[in-house]
């Protein structure tokens, strides 16, 4: 009798348990759905990607930005009512997640007055030119539809320029020198007629045509047309302030970027450090190459060697490509995961490439299933092509494109996590994989490696300049001068990203290298754990498997996926 009461016993403790774990995964998972439902209604990039109907623009608003707070101040009361205890690994990632993911959002708030909504990389006019670019104008119901997202769209500019007029008075302010990138930027968006970028040939009604057209030039050229007067007359008579709580968004985005507990004044460091131990590499090569000179003397001669200069657009894209041939082959000894989508190289949108030092990845689209880094091909005598090897592979493979599409094409990922993304993981495992490029010999004579540090230099120095500029006070040509005697990059190079990191999107840079310095040591830390167990394949698979996550996030599954192999 007593040991069939011991079995009762255990057996409802048993299912007790059993139910609190399926109502804490329930509700968490209710939970996620109801945060990916709003991310797919209120994120363009989404609606692209998934060719969903478009039929509204961002609000670059403050009261847009309080309708964001509020909505995630409510999810996470919810995630209040899951108890980790009650879940399994993959479903506390996915808490984890979402409770950074909200509050992030919350504690960003009280500093929206800082953010840009008008300089290149922070606007969302890239993102909204690409809604209009993937349309589809199959029928006359579609351009309706299209010119009256075109109508939504002069409203939008109205309301970038109320927001800036809004922060002009707090005294928040784009310096000169960026407005000098700003307005050509603008102005390429504010064109009439046929000339703008929104004029579709695709739309053949000729009723709808004028429509468009109209639209156009009696809406949204003079929308950005009185933006940009306000940017060249009022606007540049005011002053800005000197604001304390400044630094205080500084280093909330400090911890917002690198998605780890680090202040402004760790990140200095480690970048002076990280610069020293590169300069000792490069050095070295300098050295096995017997050259004699200075480094500035190498950099010159590099940059100007014909055999590294591309002679069109087209032979970026093929060297590029070269490369990416060149790591196939080496693949499956580093990888156990691939994804399915196909990749390729483009170039850039050349109206894009005045306002953008590099290029970027996009990612398959419905309308596009190919994955594609768009190059940019502009100014070649600028652009030495002996770092490609280390571009392709931060880019493509394995870097951004193995990442983002094996993270989305995995279905056992809630919706959320598998198009979610955060700086230091998306862009610390694309650097990350141009260093693993190293160790699977893709950089096969000094030339290569030296192009692969120049590349690695050009992201750590961020670490440098971007606090120096940001909490520090370092005047922008101090950062430029800094940037000068590290980098290879041209003036006009430098000039636009000492800009991007001091008045465009400040503290993004800075994810590059710490998140790839983060990975690089939890793999030591797996190596470790494990002993004879450990496996390279295995362990770009735990990170890869779950998808983007903080790096505090990742750290907390390495440590399970060490422990778990350990039993």
């Amino acid at each position: 009798m007593r040991k069939q009461l011991l079995v009762l016993v255990f057996l409802l403790s048993f299912l007790t348990v059993l139910n609190a774990e399926n109502k804490s995964s329930t509700l968490l998972k209710q939970v996620a759905e109801e945060y990916w439902q709003h991310e797919l209604q209120e994120s363009l990039y989404l609606r692209i990607k998934f060719g969903l109907p478009i039929t509204d623009l961002p609000e670059p608003t403050l009261e847009d930005a309080k309708r964001e707070a509020a909505f995630c101040k409510n999810i996470l009361e919810k995630l209040q009512l899951v108890d980790p205890k009650e879940i399994d690994h993959e479903v506390f990632l996915s808490l984890e997640i979402l409770k950074w993911e909200c509050s992030q959002v919350v504690d960003l708030l009280p500093y929206f007055k800082f953010s840009s909504p008008i300089t290149p990389y922070a606007s969302s006019l890239s993102t909204i030119h690409q809604a209009f670019a993937t349309f589809p104008l199959g029928t006359d119901e579609d351009a309706t539809q299209y010119v009256a997202l075109l109508k939504k769209l002069a409203v939008y500019v109205q309301q970038l320029q109320t927001t800036i007029e809004w922060q002009a008075k707090e005294g928040i302010l784009i310096p000169k020198d960026e407005l000098e990138i700003v307005i050509p930027f603008l102005s390429n968006f504010g064109k009439e007629g046929e000339q703008s970028p929104f004029y579709s040939k695709q739309v053949k009604k000729e009723s709808l045509i004028k429509e468009m057209t109209r639209v156009i030039d009696t809406e949204v050229h003079p929308a950005f047309q009185k933006l940009i007067h306000y940017l060249k007359t009022d606007y540049q008579k005011q002053t800005p302030r000197t604001l304390a709580e400044k630094k205080d968004y500084y280093s909330a985005l400090v911890r917002y970027h690198t998605t780890m507990d680090v202040t402004p004044e760790q990140v200095h460091e480690t970048g002076l450090e990280a610069v020293r131990k590169l300069q000792e590499r490069m050095k070295s090569v300098r050295d096995s190459l017997k050259f004699e000179g200075t480094q500035e003397e190498f950099h010159k001669k590099l940059k100007s060697d014909p055999k590294f200069i591309p002679k069109t657009p087209e032979e970026i894209g093929e060297k590029l490509l070269q490369y990416d041939r060149r790591i196939q082959p080496k693949i499956p000894e580093y990888f156990s995961l691939k994804p399915k989508a196909p990749h390729t190289v483009a170039r850039l949108d050349p109206k894009l490439e005045g306002s953008m030092t590099f290029g970027y990845y996009q990612v398959p689209t419905k309308m596009d299933p190919k994955g594609t880094y768009y190059y940019n091909g502009s100014n070649l005598s600028e652009r030495p092509m002996f770092n490609s090897g280390s571009l392709v592979y931060h880019e493509l493979v394995p870097g951004h494109h193995f990442q983002l599409n094996l993270q989305s094409e995995n279905e056992s990922l809630p919706a959320f996590r598998r198009e979610g993304g955060h700086t230091a993981f998306v862009e610390g495992w694309a650097e990350y994989s141009s260093g693993l490029a190293e160790e699977m010999g893709m950089y096969q004579d000094p030339y290569e490696l030296y192009g692969r540090l120049t590349a690695e230099m050009f992201l750590t120095v961020r670490l440098v300049v971007d606090t120096g500029m940001n909490y520090f006070d370092w005047p922008r040509e101090k950062a430029m001068q800094f940037m000068r005697a590290n980098l290879l990059e041209s003036a006009t190079q430098i000039h636009t990203e000492s800009l991007r990191y001091c008045c465009d999107i400040p503290g993004q840079a800075l994810g590059y290298k710490m998140g790839s310095f983060k990975i690089r040591a939890l793999r030591e830390k797996t190596k470790q754990g494990l002993q004879d167990k450990y496996n390279v394949r295995k362990f770009h698979a735990a990170v890869l498997g779950s998808g983007s996550m903080p790096m505090t996030v990742l750290e907390k599954h390495i440590e399970w996926v060490i422990a778990s192999a350990e039993k």
